[in-house]
């Protein structure tokens, strides 16, 4: 339904053998940078068209003084932060996260805020499938995803959300409902693409296979600081679609990384006799946690976990993610992948960055850590 990334821009008719005549080309940077590219070639040819120059629609073929600048700066960034990070070990200690005391008291979840940031800009696209229909980097897996999902309406519990009129979160099923349900819930800072789109595919033929994107992160909406992120408000969207979209009655939930406290706080809804929905409407057949830190006080965080999560480091990093999403990808492809995802994953997994300038949101998310700090029980 949609034209492939290396769809022309021009046409040239029968020219004479060696004519000159001019290709421009969506030529997408090994990061994702996108630049057109307008090159002169002699024609091969008795017919020419820009369509039969494999190199002109290449998207690693691209060999423009502004294109290799752009490559070689965003490939750079990852090697300074990784430099960064290096002098960084002394100062996690102190930075690790902790309840924030107030007037002697340990705060309430409520006023647990990141720092209000100012986007560079907003992006107008409502869905990810009009990010997609716009962008010229469609042709990849990451797309394909996301046009097999819809989005729910999902209005926040919290008080200082009102202004904001609710978000729209992505998910998607794939199977028969009549099959074994699974629900995967993903962590940070990603999507359920990159998390559980593998998995996802050896399943569907036998079980049917549900998603959501958390707010903030993946393809649901991502609204900037003051809005209030929470483990909780990620539950309750969780509850919303269990319950009123995909109406899942028994199944298996699998989580990870922050997916984990989400799917605790999920749990409450069902276990917990002081929160349980009376009767519950539906049944957990089994829990599987994955990447769990199920007690932060022994959680392996990285320095950028810690780092989104500090209120003066958090922007920057923040601003730095929504600037070059491809340096992000790149970081996450090369150093937390096993095997490393291969460079047509990198390019997709930076669009799902690059959607509503998604580093934007790091550090309001990453305040989940916070909460945790605050009431898990020791």
């Amino acid at each position: 339904a949609f034209p492939p990334l290396r769809s022309p821009l021009c046409e040239v008719e029968a020219l004479p053998l060696g004519a000159e005549f001019t290709c421009q080309s969506p030529c997408v940077s090994l990061l994702g940078r996108t630049v057109e590219e307008t090159k002169s070639y002699s024609c091969p040819g008795q017919v020419c068209s820009c369509a039969n120059l494999g190199s002109c629609y290449s998207v690693l073929l691209c060999h423009s003084r502004q294109m290799v600048l752009a490559s070689a700066f965003e490939a750079a960034l990852p090697f300074f932060m990784l430099v960064f990070y290096a002098i960084w070990p002394p100062l996690v200690p102190i930075l690790q996260p902790s309840c924030p005391q107030a007037e002697g008291r340990r705060l309430d979840a409520n006023e647990l805020k990141p720092m209000p940031v100012k986007a560079r800009h907003t992006d107008p696209s409502v869905t990810c499938m009009e990010f997609y229909n716009k962008s010229m980097r469609r042709a990849n897996e990451a797309a394909d995803w996301c046009y097999g999902g819809n989005y729910f309406a999902f209005n926040s519990g919290a008080a200082q959300n009102a202004e904001f009129g609710g978000v729209r979160i992505w998910w998607r099923c794939d199977g028969s409902p009549a099959w074994p349900n699974v629900l995967f819930v993903h962590g940070f800072p990603t999507s359920s693409w990159d998390t559980w789109s593998a998995v996802s595919k050896l399943l569907e033929a036998d079980h049917y296979v549900c998603h959501v994107d958390h707010q903030g992160l993946g393809f649901s909406d991502k609204p900037k600081a003051p809005y209030f992120y929470s483990i909780y408000e990620h539950a309750a969207a969780l509850n919303e679609f269990v319950t009123k979209v995909a109406r899942l009655t028994s199944f298996h939930i699998v989580t990870h990384d922050m997916g984990d406290s989400i799917g605790f706080a999920f749990l409450e809804k069902f276990f917990n006799p002081a929160t349980a929905l009376r009767p519950p409407p539906f049944n957990i057949t089994h829990h599987t946690i994955t990447n769990g830190n199920v007690w932060l006080p022994l959680a392996s965080l990285t320095a950028f976990q810690v780092g989104a999560l500090n209120n003066v480091t958090g922007p920057i990093i923040g601003h730095t993610v929504a600037l070059f999403p491809g340096a992000a990808a790149l970081g996450i492809g090369r150093f937390l992948y096993k095997p490393p995802l291969k460079i047509e994953k990198i390019e997709a997994l930076a669009t799902t960055f690059e959607f509503q300038e998604g580093g934007q949101t790091l550090n309001g998310v990453s305040q989940y850590l916070q909460q945790r700090a605050c009431y898990e029980e020791t």
